[in-house]
């Protein structure tokens, strides 16, 4: 069932990269894609699950910072530019 899936051995892996090299030397642009493997062993699945768990829950896990509130300070200091803004306008139409 998954015989199409197994990883490639090192003469077929040799064998495929000599026609790449070929074809490159050439000059004929190559195509290269990474052969579909089913990835097996206790660490490897492990490493996968955690991937996959990690990308499910990417927005929970993300910090959400402040939600667009300054503190004291900086309201203070954009009130205070608001307000100078304010009046070089008005002197503007007078």
């Amino acid at each position: 069932m998954l015989l199409k899936y197994r990883p490639e051995d090192r003469a077929a892996k040799k064998e495929r990269l000599l026609k790449r090299a070929q074809a490159e030397a050439e000059g004929k642009t190559v195509e290269v894609k990474k052969p579909i493997v089913v990835k097996y062993g206790l660490n490897h699945v492990t490493y996968l699950i955690e991937q996959a768990n990690f990308n499910d829950k990417f927005d929970e896990i993300r910090r959400k910072w402040g939600g667009g509130i300054m503190g004291s300070k900086s309201q203070a200091k954009s009130k205070a530019k608001e307000k100078l803004l304010a009046k070089e306008a008005a002197q503007r139409l007078t």
